[in-house]
């Protein structure tokens, strides 16, 4: 399983993660399409659905995780993140759906 953060990826595909990293990890963009995901989308258990992503959150805020059929995303206190992922195409897809999200409902 790959497991990458803001600060850096594991070694397999590192130059081709590192690219869409620079270009999809700004945390403010990640907090604007939970906030969208929970004002739009369709409440589910313990969360809100939106468009193939799930959010959901603790009663206080400082844990946030994102998830769809193949890939979590866990942003904690003080805007640390991770995603947890088995393959690089599955990352692809996750970030596309948070900016088509961010997009299409601004």
């Amino acid at each position: 399983m790959n497991i990458t953060t803001d600060t850096g990826v594991e070694e397999d595909n590192t130059a081709h993660l590192e690219t869409k990293m620079e270009k999809t990890l700004d945390i403010r963009s990640l907090l604007n399409a939970f906030e969208i995901i929970r004002e739009k989308g369709e409440a589910v258990e313990g969360g809100y659905q939106l468009d193939g992503i799930t959010a959901l959150s603790d009663q206080d805020g400082y844990q946030i995780r994102m998830h769809d059929d193949a890939v979590t995303l866990d942003i904690n206190f003080h805007n640390t993140h991770k995603y947890h992922y088995e393959r690089i195409e599955q990352l692809d897809r996750f970030v596309a759906r948070l900016e088509a999200i961010e997009n299409k409902y601004r």
